[in-house]
């Protein structure tokens, strides 16, 4: 055994705090998710890392429509909740929303959205989570489909390579 050592400093220090959501993905949404004890912090959204002023809720609609990274776009926006971002953001809703036949019990709805997002014509088809998240919430999250994309249904059906036809006979998507 050797004496006299000097006990060496752990170069990866543990998080003083270290917060997650109910499937154990790093979250906090007011705060870090993960602090040490020099002071530096970590703001993640369900597992994805975020700027701090997301977190605060300093992003307003135009802010969000601006965000180069797809995914924390997608953060900001569910954290500022998709019937306020809708209505914010003054998205034209195309036709009606229709029951999703690939989803039982949800529906899909579709949106025009503003050219600023990708300098191209898309819509964005709002949808449900199939699969229930541990805590049995379902999330809702939009996917881009081309701008012709004439409802609901056929641009679920397009994403999935199907027909309008061939998705309504669907009794569950996987």
């Amino acid at each position: 055994m050797v004496v006299g050592l000097p006990r060496l400093r752990d170069p990866h220090p543990r998080p003083d705090a270290f917060r997650r959501d109910a499937q154990g993905r790093p979250h906090c949404p007011d705060g870090p998710a993960a602090v040490w004890p020099d002071g530096w912090a970590v703001h993640v959204w369900h597992g994805t890392r975020v700027p701090a002023s997301l977190i605060r809720g300093d992003w307003d609609t135009d802010r969000i429509l601006r965000e180069p990274n797809t995914e924390v776009r997608r953060c900001a926006i569910e954290r500022m909740g998709w019937p306020q971002f809708i209505a914010a953001a003054g998205l034209r809703q195309v036709g009606d929303s229709a029951p999703d036949p690939g989803n039982p019990g949800q529906r899909l709805t579709l949106y025009d959205l503003p050219t600023a997002i990708y300098n191209v014509p898309v819509r964005v088809l709002l949808c449900t989570n199939g699969t229930p998240e541990r805590d049995g919430t379902r999330r809702s999250y939009g996917l881009t489909v081309p701008a012709q994309t004439p409802d609901p249904v056929s641009a679920a059906a397009g994403l999935l390579g199907l027909t309008r036809e061939q998705y309504l006979t669907l009794s569950r998507a996987t």
